[in-house]
């Protein structure tokens, strides 16, 4: 019921985008802008060397700021996320010349929300549950090894042990089990896992030295290091126990930029101008962006955002295949993907109450009614069998069966064939609708 819902509010958000109805450029915002998040839809960007963020609100970008004094980060922002109540969390330097962070939020309706002097350098999402963990380090200190820690809605609760070694960027992810893994920067091949009590290591065997600057969990659980150092670099990855180099003379990604899950949990990276995603242990490039990315964000809808950095305002969004930098040119794209999800909703809603019919109990009294309907599994070798008015056909090559004939006693107890549970659709009259969990005795 919620991804119906949900696909049916894309729908409306969608249709407000249509051609010719509330057309809107997003190509630029108010200043350079260097980092950009999103979450359902909802597109927040920081602004360099400038108080405040800003936020898509479908026709403009509108600002969001405080004053001088805030402990706003100021300085650097190091990562953000979006939390459900729309507000945007940011961590930065408030004071760079002493490392003084700062961590808290943004709402749209009013200014910035101070709520540590912890300084969260990447905060990544657990594609299983949606929590955000991360890793960061106390106020003044920098270069010793760092707490890593969950959101729990109105802060963050860390770990009873420190991470290592010391880490640096993109060096944290979640695998499909919940558990947090950390790579370490300056200790070439490090790797280790949170058991629950303690780190365990799981470095790599590359030959190199390669420090991993990125760790991330493709789709298929398996988790993806690559990394960099001395000249040496590479990638590897880690399923089934097991890691496997992939390559110790060239890396997939700019490491130092952001890498992201999308919502079907294909990890996105950059590459230059173009943007470069893992799927069936392949990296593949996207046509290039209008500019060089310096930094983007998947949403939850499948559509991506990019901004370039330090100099300029630019914005475009990456859907199926093609950039845009306005709502009117991609508005069709973006029906069509709502479309899609809504179908898949819809899908999904029919097999769930499918499910739920067939541990359902038969309520009814059923006399003299024809039925007929297509059931999958095996019925043996036999065909053409008829009990009581009912007849199950084995349809070769197809693993299907199709079972047609009538009800023709009080109660729904017609024939046996090998004591199976079937699915029935009554075909007349249309009212009685389906009939579940039909035992043949």
């Amino acid at each position: 019921m919620k991804r119906l819902v949900y696909s049916l509010l894309m729908v409306i958000i969608v249709y407000s985008l249509q051609s010719g109805v509330n057309a809107a450029d997003f190509s630029s915002t108010s200043g350079a802008t260097y980092c950009i998040t999103s979450r359902n839809g909802i597109i927040w960007a920081k602004i360099y060397d400038a108080i405040g963020t800003c936020y898509w609100n479908g026709s403009q970008w509108t600002r969001v700021g405080g004053v001088t004094g805030e402990r706003q980060p100021n300085d650097w922002v190091y990562d953000m996320f979006i939390d459900s109540n729309n507000n945007l969390w940011a961590s930065g330097e408030y004071d760079s010349d002493d490392h003084e962070h700062t961590t808290g939020y943004y709402t749209m309706s009013s200014t910035w929300n101070h709520v540590s002097n912890y300084g969260y350098e990447h905060f990544v999402k657990d594609i299983k549950t949606g929590t955000i963990w991360t890793y960061g380090y106390p106020d003044g200190e920098y270069a010793t090894h760092p707490t890593v820690g969950y959101f729990n809605g109105t802060g963050f609760t860390h770990l009873p042990i420190v991470a290592p070694f010391r880490l640096s960027g993109r060096c944290l992810t979640v695998d499909h089990n919940g558990t947090p893994w950390v790579s370490g920067y300056d200790n070439s091949k490090a790797v280790a896992y949170w058991n629950g009590s303690s780190w365990v290591r799981c470095d790599i065997p590359f030959s190199g030295n390669i420090g991993v600057e990125v760790l991330a969990t493709a789709g298929d659980g398996s988790i993806i290091a690559i990394g960099t150092e001395n000249y040496c670099q590479g990638w590897a990855v880690y399923k089934n126990g097991v890691w496997t180099i992939k390559s110790e003379t060239s890396i997939p990604i700019n490491v130092w930029k952001t890498v992201e899950n999308g919502p079907d949990g294909t990890i996105w990276g950059i590459s230059g101008k173009s943007l470069v995603y893992y799927e069936n242990d392949i990296w593949n490039k996207t046509i290039p962006a209008p500019f060089n990315i310096e930094d983007f964000t998947v949403d939850s809808t499948g559509i991506i955002w990019a901004v370039d950095g330090y100099e300029n305002s630019n914005v475009a969004a990456y859907i199926e295949g093609a950039w845009f930098t306005d709502t009117d040119s991609f508005s069709t794209k973006l029906i069509e993907a709502a479309k899609k999800s809504a179908d898949k909703a819809y899908q999904t809603a029919l097999e769930a109450k499918a499910a739920a019919e067939i541990a359902r109990p038969i309520n009814k009294v059923i006399k003299d009614i024809p039925f007929e309907e297509y059931a999958y599994g095996e019925f043996g070798s036999a065909s053409g069998i008829t009990v009581d008015g009912v007849t199950a056909t084995t349809i070769a090559g197809t693993g299907y069966t199709k079972i047609t004939g009538t009800f023709t006693s009080s109660g729904v107890k017609v024939a046996t064939i090998n004591g199976r549970f079937l699915l029935f659709k009554v075909l007349e009259p249309p009212s009685l609708g389906d009939i579940a969990s039909v035992t043949f005795e």
